[in-house]
């Protein structure tokens, strides 16, 4: 006998012996007529032994004494109880209106009082306990195939590579003389498979991922309450579809955030399939001092975004179109421990504070196989006055790389600043100026004092475009330092002022006495004007290019395109900064204005516009020829930025910008020096309209643009073939622009639906890597669209709540992806290659792919 049984059984015989006999009459005190009545109309499950209740025969007071008896008897037997606290003091009071028929029977009533307490005390310890869940199921599918140009000869095949891992900016695949080389324009001059609106590659395959959330929580005490959380995530369809577009897995299974090496934790998808049971958190908080210790994963902090937040998630998560434009991308757990607590001080001041430590993704190192154990950990402090209308706080974090599982600490595994930011070790740092010995002992050993390990045998500190894989930097550490703050003012208008500064120390190798020094800062006020109808807010920024340059790096190989950071291009495709980089952009400074307006009451529209520029222009700052300090130092070319320099859309210019400079080509001032431009425009709005009291329709759409332009005039002071070349590197100007339109119909209370479009175009010139030059130089034409890409994404979908605590969500979309450049681009044109790191030129246009992907969804509250 279950404890609802006993207790819908009891009251129902109550109800029924009410009927018939009157068990308490009008002289009862009103509390235990309202007992009654409380139980009074739940049905009769259980009666007299034989299992009836006599028929229409008056049921008296001492017999429903006695049934009262031995339904409390049983339940101690069997160790039952009332559904609630509530239904228990109910009985309670009728076996006290009942205790004149229980002692003439010799019911001992305080055996039952006894009974009742021991009861009492079993529902109260059961009440310090919930338990709550959710199960979070995805199934779909989605295939890619090509519609453009099919191969060209024996170098790559479109055809078999859409669809694929190697389309999606995979490695090429053998028997391809560029086999191993990264899919994209650096190679093969044509972008890869990616879902533009998104900025996430796209592969074919299906999807079946399935994440519950068990979670205990336990009233300790009347001071202190814990709980845990238990997390299983199963993963049975393709490896990638499942990582990028079925449910995100937790922390302890996600492919995104572990780190790869030997030993260094159970994540990455095997896909055989992948199952997983983990203990996700634990927590424990004392509530008269607002304290709470939370172990494990944590998806929140206090610290300021100028100093850390939780890295972006490759993974869509939530796959509906609104956050495809600027919107808030979802986010991936921290995983450590986090301590935080709020003081009162007096009536007028609270202090807030928070330690936190978590660990930091990092991926394998493709040449030794081996990687770091990345993590973080620091301290936050606030302080809240006047009324909560101000706030400062103070932050600090310390990011640091350590050898995985007791190894020794190797230098030098991280690769991606060779590969993208032109990192090179600066002067001084030099093989031939460090000589022979340990202090120059390469990548992998515990020895080399460089800020970039090397490998080669020559001096190697170059950081040429294309030049291949050598070296890196590693083990890191970064200490940053920040103070933020807000007021606002007390009336209706505000305004409101809010403003960060932060400083960033970083040492590329801890085994080296390099360091760099960046600040970043930020001014913001906002106010609300013409009752509350008009919102305007404006913002200055200044972030130098050696701000929080610290590297970490998503751990999910087999894709270089990790995911693509449209429309701002503020993070290379596999890394994420410690600081919000769309807040606070890499070497940039300017402004920021908007303003949104409310012009009916389910209606608004807001325009955004900001005008950034480099704070430092892309001329490298170390630039030596070969041999050009003292005979053998170098012994190869230097060219590049020394560690810290990050700028994500600005790359090098050409080394025939210092053509003609003197001896040292590479030594003298630049021939021409232009700052990069960034323009910002965001134009968004929507318009509700009620059907009735429960529905609506509305319509909703935004339009973006943001263009990036750095000019170059190096054609006309350098003659011939270079200085086409040159330009071709140095001109930039490629726009992203798009629109979305989306109407959302509630067909019911409980079920609803959209339509949405989007139309993404990328274009204009771009050759970071100089892959065009042969064309250039060819055509006499520096300044030719590399890019021309027009992406259509039609999508249908719908919602539907079953009842409260079930919902199913599913989309359908369609993605048509036009290749829109000249073919003769990549003709192969008989010219010599320029830069003679990369390889052959061998894209050909149009590379144009189609798409289609259905998901759906279930969610389960527990």
């Amino acid at each position: 006998m279950n404890k609802r049984t006993i207790a819908w059984g009891l009251a129902a015989l109550l109800w029924g012996a009410a009927q018939a006999a009157p068990v308490v009459s009008d002289q009862d005190p009103a509390w235990v007529r309202d007992a009654v009545a409380t139980l009074a109309a739940k049905g009769l499950v259980e009666g007299y032994p034989d299992g009836t209740f006599k028929g229409d025969r008056a049921a008296s007071r001492w017999e429903v004494a006695m049934i009262v008896a031995r339904l409390l008897a049983r339940m101690e037997q069997e160790h039952a109880t009332f559904a609630t606290k509530a239904e228990l003091e109910e009985l309670r009071k009728l076996t006290d209106a009942l205790r004149e028929e229980l002692d003439a029977l010799g019911v001992r009533v305080q055996n039952l009082d006894e009974n009742v307490g021991r009861l009492d005390k079993r529902v109260t310890d059961l009440e310090r306990i919930q338990f709550y869940g959710s199960i979070e199921t995805r199934v779909g599918a989605q295939g890619v195939h090509n519609v453009g140009s099919p191969a060209q000869g024996t170098v790559f095949n479109y055809q078999a590579a859409v669809g694929t891992a190697e389309g999606a900016s995979g490695p090429i695949q053998p028997p391809s003389p560029l086999a191993g080389s990264p899919w994209g324009p650096p190679t093969l001059g044509v972008f890869p498979v990616a879902d533009l609106a998104l900025g996430r590659p796209m592969t074919s395959g299906s999807t079946f991922t399935s994440k519950a959330i068990l979670g205990i929580q336990a009233n300790v005490s009347e001071d202190v309450s814990a709980g845990l959380e238990l997390a299983s995530y199963i993963s049975m369809g393709d490896r990638f579809v499942d990582a990028y577009y079925g449910v995100q897995a937790p922390y302890l299974s996600n492919p995104f955030l572990g780190t790869l090496g030997a030993g260094a934790g159970p994540q990455g998808l095997n896909n055989q399939p992948f199952t997983r049971l983990t203990l996700d958190n634990f927590w424990v908080e004392h509530k008269p001092s607002h304290t709470n210790l939370r172990l494990g994963s944590f998806s929140d902090t206090r610290f300021d975004r100028s100093i850390y937040k939780t890295r972006r998630s490759p993974n869509t998560t939530n796959f509906t179109t609104p956050f495809f434009f600027g919107g808030e991308e979802p986010g991936l757990d921290s995983y450590g421990a986090r301590l935080r607590g709020d003081v009162v001080l007096n009536d007028d001041l609270t202090m807030q504070y928070e330690g936190m430590g978590t660990f930091l993704p990092q991926s394998l190192n493709p040449i030794t196989g081996t990687s770091y154990r990345s993590h973080a950990y620091g301290a936050n402090v606030a302080l809240l006055f006047d009324e909560e209308r101000g706030k400062a706080r103070l932050n600090f974090l310390r990011a640091g790389d350590e050898a995985i599982n007791g190894a020794p600490l190797q230098t030098g595994l991280i690769f991606t600043p060779n590969q993208f930011l032109s990192w090179v070790n600066p002067n001084g740092f030099y093989r031939t100026q460090l000589g022979a010995g340990p202090q120059v002992g390469g990548v992998g050993s515990s020895t080399d004092i460089r800020p970039i390990s090397q490998t080669l045998p020559v001096d190697g500190d170059t950081g040429l475009p294309g030049f291949p894989i050598y070296g890196g930097v590693g083990p890191q550490r970064q200490d940053s330092f920040g103070l933020d703050f807000r007021y606002a003012l007390d009336n209706e208008v505000g305004p409101r002022f809010t403003g960060q500064v932060a400083h960033t120390n970083y040492r590329p190798n801890q085994f080296s006495t390099y360091t760099t020094d960046g600040t970043a800062w930020r001014l913001a006020v906002d106010a609300s004007l013409l009752d509350q109808t008009l919102d305007l807010a404006a913002e200055y920024l200044y972030v130098d290019p050696r701000f929080d340059p610290y590297l970490t790096e998503y751990s999910e190989t087999g894709i270089g395109l990790v995911k693509l950071r449209v429309p701002f291009f503020d993070q290379l495709p596999s890394l994420d900064a410690l600081h919000d980089s769309r807040l606070l952009p890499f070497n940039r400074q300017g402004f920021r204005t908007s303003a949104r307006y409310w012009f009916s009451e389910k209606g608004q529209i807001k325009v955004q516009y900001g005008r950034l520029t480099q704070v430092a222009t892309s001329v490298p700052d170390v630039r030596f020829s070969a041999s050009s300090l003292a005979p053998g130092t170098p012994d190869v070319t230097v060219f590049g930025y020394s560690p810290g320099f990050i700028d994500l859309t600005f790359s090098p210019v050409s080394r025939q910008t210092f053509a003609g400079a003197g001896a040292n080509t590479l030594g003298g001032a630049p021939l021409e020096n232009y700052r990069g431009i960034v323009n910002e425009l965001e134009v968004d709005g929507a318009q509700a309209f009620d059907l009735d009291e429960e529905r609506q329709v509305k319509l909703s759409g935004i339009f973006l643009r943001y263009n990036y332009f750095r000019d170059s005039h190096l054609s006309s002071l350098v003659p011939g073939a270079a200085g086409i070349a040159g330009e071709n590197l140095n001109y930039l100007d490629a726009t992203y622009q798009g629109f979305l339109g989306r109407v959302d119909y509630d067909v019911t209370r409980d079920f609803s639906m959209y339509v949405a479009y989007t139309k993404i175009d990328l274009f204009g010139h771009f050759d970071s890597s100089g892959v065009y030059s042969p064309f250039a130089v060819a055509s006499g034409n520096p300044r030719y669209p590399i890019l021309d890409i027009t992406q259509h994404a039609p999508e249908l979908g719908g919602s539907w709540d079953i009842d409260e605590n079930v919902s199913v969500n599913a989309l359908g979309r369609l993605l048509f992806n036009i290749d829109n450049v000249d073919p003769r681009v990549l003709a192969a044109p008989n010219v010599a290659q320029v830069n003679v790191f990369l390889p052959p030129q061998t894209g050909t246009h149009p590379f144009s792919w189609n798409a289609w992907q259905v998901l759906s969804t279930v969610n389960v509250k527990l």
